[in-house]
């Protein structure tokens, strides 16, 4: 099974024709070769859909978990149905086709430390 895997992946990749991605992955734990199978699918089964809406998805990292961390931008940024997206959408197609990746999660850049002065600020309300 793995073989087919990587032998599936290497004709996505070749079927993607867009440049490469402006991201950095240096410090992402993302290696190239995954990498580059991630933003095939992505370019290929995910971003066409989300750019009929005026969106796009970035990757930011995989943790140690096999969960990839994305970020939905453009019209999708706020979007009620970002949650719904992340896991109908772009889960479904990374995890089916990508073995390394478990499960994905939207990264909305909002830490425990915001809430946390978030909640300072608002004198513990809301506990």
């Amino acid at each position: 099974m793995a073989a087919s895997m990587d032998d599936s992946m290497k004709y996505i990749r070749r079927l993607d024709k867009s440049p490469a991605p402006e991201n950095d992955y240096s410090e992402t734990h993302i290696g190239d070769e995954l990498r580059q199978d991630i933003e095939a699918v992505l370019n290929l089964f995910v971003r066409p859909k989300l750019q009929e809406h005026r969106g796009d998805i970035e990757v930011s990292y995989l943790d140690d978990n096999g969960t990839l961390w994305v970020e939905l931008t453009g019209e999708c940024v706020g979007c009620p149905s970002a949650d719904d997206t992340a896991k109908s959408l772009v889960e479904k197609e990374l995890v089916e086709r990508l073995p390394q990746i478990k499960a994905v999660e939207l990264d909305t850049g909002i830490t425990y430390d915001i809430i946390e002065s978030a909640m300072r600020l608002m004198g513990g309300r809301g506990k």
